[in-house]
């Protein structure tokens, strides 16, 4: 029962099974919450979400930190394992139910340097900066977005310092036209007033808005698509097969509905090429080996998956500068709680704030200092595209493994993967309650692997920078770090620099991990250059089918994903809207 008026309205399988719909969405996460809200504002428009997931609306999901990969709703995958990550699998996080990933992420909403943009293929529409800019815009008037200025560690003053001391120039307003594509950011979150965390989910099917649209906009929750009706000769898709995603149904029965106009895949980078597969759309060897009738023979579908690798630094301060402090202080406890509740402050409000963009071929080699100027920053420039970034993080990157000791974690970030390093997604079997198979090919090519090492000294050297000469009045000292036969309390200024290839290799291939930024799996692009969709988004081959979530990024973003996935899923809607009007 909804303790605060009219219940979340949802439709069970069994009520919508059998019927036919203007358009079918499948996914309600970051992309499908924001497709299915701007489809359904015409009431003369029949929309069907359908989310595997299902439904939560606790208070717990709405406080920033605490639902940072927290929630009855997170699903863990791995990769498959492989030599670069010394023959272990990476752990991915992803969460299943209404606005998906936006439930569960550090909340950072960055558009991306313009010039990324600009370098998207031409696929029929153009989605250069001058096209996506008002669909960022669009997203923004729905999402609610914040920026910190109270800062709850001592840390943070004297770590802007220190990157102010390598070179990086500081920017307040990070989506702002014309804002440097490179520095010290100080991050728009999508948090409101009161300091909640705004998914996609309660900015664009809040519970007035479901309950307004009842009629016409049914929310079909724990219903897992099995696969498309689809007729490769006419190039059509007709229909969904659904069924109970409900782990207590073991062998639940598979359901038709039916799409008078479109289906659009909104399942992310994973699941989409996923059912795409199942449905018979994808490389035609796979299809034969897993025994799926060939629809189309697609080859791009659940190639080139792209991803952000993750590589931890730490350094030690005392714990009322970490967050840590709140797992050994029942008073702090209390204390940002009530701060929380009341004002909305306190770390309870965030922990991921501050971050850093930088490209490695602007570090000196010898200083390991950054030549940055107002026009290296520049925004329009291709040859000023971060490559890497480092996001403060106020805690060790697995806070139980040293419970009572104060951290900050500078974790780099490496956003712009070779080609080499991507992975694929494929599917096992027939199943579709059976997880594909996942290779993500982390750090596989060789310049990958060069502008890692770079990236890693460079992060010592910001670490190092802070430690012996920032100012910062309390004791602090280097805790993790590449092996240098080194303890952290004889770090001294110049052992950034005495680290060789070795350690950095082995640190990194011991210690990388995903930032669970996946994307690419579906590219936009020509058919016969490996692209699944053009420039409307339309499969191809398909007249009436779509995609619409991160796996149709080109390449993958050189920021965080969140913002673009929205900006998609706003142009996929007057796409749709403008095919049919």
């Amino acid at each position: 029962m909804w303790i605060y008026g009219a219940a979340y309205p949802l439709r069970r399988i069994d009520e919508v099974v059998d019927q036919e719909y203007d358009y079918i969405v499948v996914g309600g996460g970051t992309a499908g919450s924001a497709l299915a809200s701007r489809l359904s504002e015409s009431p003369d428009i029949t929309v069907l979400l359908l989310e595997r997931g299902s439904f939560d609306d606790s208070m717990r999901s709405r406080v920033p930190l605490a639902s940072v990969a927290n929630g009855n709703y997170v699903v863990h995958r791995s990769s498959v394992p492989e030599s670069q990550t010394g023959g272990r699998p990476v752990s991915l996080l992803c969460a299943e139910t209404l606005g998906g990933t936006s439930r569960i992420n550090g909340l950072i909403y960055t558009r991306g340097a313009p010039t990324y943009f600009d370098q998207w293929p031409q696929c029929g529409f153009d989605w250069d900066w001058t096209h996506v800019k008002p669909f960022f815009e669009k997203a923004e008037q729905v999402v609610s977005l914040r920026q910190t200025s109270y800062l709850e560690s001592a840390v943070y003053p004297f770590l802007a310092e220190s990157a102010k001391e390598l070179g990086l120039l500081s920017e307040g307003a990070p989506n702002q036209h014309g804002s440097l594509a490179l520095g010290y950011l100080n991050f728009d979150l999508t948090i409101d007033q009161k300091g909640n965390r705004v998914s996609a989910f309660h900015a664009y099917l809040p519970r007035d808005v479901a309950i307004q649209r009842q009629r016409t906009l049914h929310i079909c929750t724990d219903a897992a698509v099995a696969h498309l009706d689809v007729d490769g000769r006419s190039g059509t898709a007709r229909g969904v097969y659904v069924s109970s995603s409900k782990a207590e149904e073991l062998n639940p029965t598979a359901h038709f509905i039916s799409a008078k106009r479109e289906i659009i895949l909104a399942a992310g980078a994973i699941c989409t090429p996923q059912i795409l597969q199942l449905s018979g759309i994808g490389p035609q060897a796979l299809l034969n080996r897993v025994g799926i009738p060939i629809a189309r023979d697609l080859p791009g579908v659940g190639s080139r998956l792209s991803d952000h690798v993750i590589i931890p630094i730490s350094f030690e301060v005392p714990i009322e500068d970490s967050l840590q402090q709140l797992q050994v202080s029942v008073v702090s406890v209390i204390k940002n709680a009530l701060l929380y509740a009341l004002a909305g402050k306190g770390w309870l409000k965030s922990a991921l704030d501050r971050g850093i963009f930088f490209n490695t071929s602007h570090i000196d080699d010898e200083t390991g200092l950054l030549r940055e100027t107002k026009a290296s920053g520049d925004p329009f420039d291709p040859g000023h595209l971060p490559n890497a970034e480092i996001i403060v993080l106020p805690i060790g990157i697995i806070p139980t493994k040293n419970p009572g000791t104060g951290l900050i974690t500078l974790q780099l970030c490496l956003t712009q993967p070779g080609l080499a390093s991507t992975g694929d997604v494929v599917v096992r079997s027939t199943d579709a309650k059976q997880s594909p198979q996942i290779r993500l090919n982390m750090l596989r090519s060789k310049q990958d692997q060069s502008v890692a090492r770079k990236a890693l000294r460079f992060t010592l050297r910001l670490a190092k920078q802070f430690v012996f000469r920032s100012g910062y009045p309390k004791i602090a000292r280097m805790f993790q770090y590449p092996a240098t036969n080194i303890r952290g309390d004889e770090w001294r200024e110049g052992s950034w620099s005495s680290v060789s290839d070795a350690s950095l290799d082995d640190y990194i291939r011991k210690n990388m991990a995903s930032a669970y930024h996946l994307t690419s799996s579906c590219r936009m692009g020509e058919e016969d250059e490996g692209g699944v969709v053009d420039g409307q988004l339309r499969v191809h081959g398909f007249q009436n089918l779509r995609i619409a979530d991160a796996s149709i990024f080109p390449t993958a973003h050189p920021a965080h994903p969140m913002a673009s996935v929205y900006m998609v899923a706003e142009r996929c809607a007057d796409f749709v809207q403008q095919r049919w009007a």
